[in-house]
């Protein structure tokens, strides 16, 4: 048989072609390792670059999983300076003649995330806003044991507090049966304190402040009416998660927010805007009779250009207050509707 099974090769050569095959082998895997390290590489730091820009709540408590509640630009943004700038002039325009102490407003638009704040530094005691996480407390009560909403509660007296609602409709009474959900649209839609108390005496309390706590918010001073206080920015984080329904269910988290288009407190916020908008809101009232406080908070529908804006207010007179929130929600409104993209 003739041919190279054949031939004889010299052990040397043999050698030498086994090292040189093995040079260029090392140098094939080693380039290519190095090219895809060097592409990881890049592809992680384009990936921290993103998340460097972004700020990321998630929610804890499971092992293998940390659900994403809201992300935003960390930093303000640069396309709303303008609207910043006219929301610091009607502020400073009202503190110059007296009508208010001072206000903090925080503005986010939905669909890319973009936001301002103004007076960031100034806090506020909630009042009726902390209505809301009694009303997600519910019904997350409601999703952990479906039925809570159609429980009957017998109202057997009436709120006997030390606080008094300036701003209330319609209230419950005494001697009636009422399911939760009907004190909820009570106490969400007409702000009744004593739907309110009701509530409390039924709403498991370890859901409650966990609803605080995974939002990022203190809860050490919150049974303490004078001491707890929230930015715009603090409390518009309720709103956040209602509208993404990324804490409750996609249902309860829709409940929610239709619930707060039907509030019938008219003097803030959807005051001085068209009134086929769609507007889910609440405002919450507080003070002194030497200062009042009046705060609203609420999503605007606009289609594309949906966003939440919360404004919080200090001053004389509550109704001068109601005032600066309409004609800064108009401002802001007009902005967003007629020149925004």
């Amino acid at each position: 048989m003739t041919g190279i099974f054949k031939r004889k090769i010299p052990i040397i050569y043999a050698f030498i072609t086994m090292i040189m095959g093995g040079i260029f082998a090392y140098f094939l895997i080693n380039n290519s390792i190095t090219g895809s390290q060097q592409s990881l590489q890049k592809n992680a730091y384009s990936d921290t670059i993103i998340n460097n820009n972004l700020n990321t709540v998630r929610l804890n408590g499971y092992h293998y999983i940390k659900p994403i509640l809201f992300a935003e630009p960390k930093t303000e943004s640069v396309r709303y300076e303008s609207l910043k700038t006219d929301i610091n002039k009607i502020i400073d325009k009202n503190k110059t003649d007296g009508t208010i102490a001072t206000a903090s407003v925080y503005f986010r638009r939905f669909k890319d995330g973009e936001w301002i704040e103004i007076n960031p530094q100034d806090s506020f005691q909630p009042g009726s806003l902390l209505k809301i996480p009694i009303l997600i407390t519910f019904l997350k009560m409601d999703e952990d044991k479906p039925g809570v909403l159609n429980s009957y509660v017998i109202c057997d007296k009436l709120y006997d507090g030390n606080v008094v609602a300036n701003i209330t409709t319609k209230t419950i009474k005494v001697g009636q049966r009422y399911t939760a959900k009907e004190l909820l649209h009570y106490m969400i839609v007409n702000s009744d304190n004593n739907a309110t108390f009701l509530l409390e005496q039924y709403m498991n309390m370890d859901i409650y402040n966990k609803v605080y706590t995974d939002l990022g918010i203190n809860i050490s001073n919150l049974n303490s009416r004078d001491l707890f206080h929230l930015s715009a920015r603090q409390y518009s984080v309720f709103f956040k998660i209602l509208f993404n329904a990324t804490y409750l269910n996609n249902e309860h988290s829709e409940f929610a927010a239709s619930m707060l288009c039907e509030s019938d407190f008219k003097d803030g916020l959807i005051k001085e805007l068209p009134q086929n908008v769609k507007v889910a809101h609440k405002f919450g009232e507080t003070g002194t009779q030497s200062m009042q406080e009046l705060s609203e908070s609420g999503i605007v529908y606009l289609k594309d250009k949906t966003y939440l804006i919360t404004i919080m207010t200090r001053g004389r007179e509550q109704q001068k207050l109601a005032t600066v929130i309409s004609e800064i929600s108009k401002l802001v409104y007009n902005t967003i509707n007629e020149g925004d993209k």
